[in-house]
């Protein structure tokens, strides 16, 4: 019975070792082609430590800086962060690349995903 205890304690801790703040999901969607947002947010799988720990840039497809954001802890929801995009972003391809601290545990996770930018329709 002992060792049976042992075995599941050592996996019960080694599982959790696996756990991270990873990505959950993202406005704009990754790949998605959509107009200018006035918002740019990622939810986490768990609550994250608040910006700038878990933080997010905006750039250009050729990885320089497209616009400074100022990116907050969404009110209510600590698995997600947000940024108000000030001005319309031009027609393009844009990179969000991330990075989080879980709040659990401070736990750094990083990752990057893109989305593109379709000029605004015409009346």
């Amino acid at each position: 019975m002992f060792k049976l205890a042992v075995v599941v304690g050592a996996v019960g801790v080694l599982a959790g070792a696996t756990f991270h703040a990873g990505f959950k999901s993202a406005n704009p969607a990754p790949g998605a082609t959509v107009p200018s947002p006035v918002k740019i947010s990622i939810t986490f799988t768990e609550a994250v430590m608040a910006p700038p720990i878990s933080s997010f840039t905006l750039l250009n497809a050729d990885s320089t800086v497209a616009m400074k954001l100022t990116v907050i802890a969404k009110p209510d929801d600590k698995e997600t962060i947000e940024a108000t995009v000030s001005k319309p972003l031009a027609p393009g391809k844009y990179i969000v690349r991330w990075k989080n601290g879980a709040a659990d545990d401070g736990h750094a996770f990083r990752g990057a995903f893109t989305f593109t930018v379709v000029a605004p329709k015409s009346h």
